[in-house]
């Protein structure tokens, strides 16, 4: 399948599909908690964000990685300006919120894909049932270095965007 022809099927898809090495790859629905933590997130971003130039988006909008594949990010900030209206390429935050059919996928094939774009400076993983995130953030040498925050009073910091928030923001404590 061609990058075309998986863009005009997505468009009128039912369900939402990722693109990956020339397939199609159908994604799970997400619990309540699930949506929860993504809406909590994405308010946090674009309450800080927005004022700097920055547009967040949540579950919707697609991301394409230098090799052509397509992910559907749960929250992406970028300040990119946009030259189609299909996808980003140029995200500077991604997060995803892991499902337990996701989280080996998120944390391996996705990451491997999405710390390919050149601008992404920070990948974010949060568990939605319990208070747990990772933070990858990729110093200004290219290489990757990982947080784990396990305490709802940690404080995740992201210094490039000047966005700071305990975790307990995310899950609404």
């Amino acid at each position: 399948m061609t990058l075309s022809d998986f863009l005009a099927a997505e468009q009128h898809s039912a369900v939402r599909h990722e693109f990956v090495y020339g397939k199609m790859i159908e994604l799970p629905g997400g619990t309540i908690v699930h949506d929860n933590v993504i809406e909590n997130l994405n308010e946090i971003l674009k309450a800080i964000l927005k004022p700097k130039g920055y547009k967040t988006y949540a579950q919707g909008r697609m991301v394409k990685v230098p090799d052509g594949s397509i992910f559907y990010p749960d929250v992406v900030a970028t300040n990119e300006q946009a030259t189609q209206e299909l996808f980003l390429e140029a995200p500077s935050l991604i997060a995803e919120v892991m499902s337990p059919s996701s989280r080996v996928y998120d944390n391996t094939d996705k990451f491997i894909a999405y710390r390919t774009i050149p601008q992404l400076q920070y990948y974010l993983l949060v568990k939605p049932e319990a208070p747990f995130a990772t933070l990858l953030q990729r110093t200004p040498a290219g290489v990757w270095h990982g947080q784990d925050f396990t305490n709802q009073d940690a404080l995740v910091e992201l210094p490039d965007l000047g966005v700071s928030f305990s975790l307990g923001d995310l899950y609404g404590v």
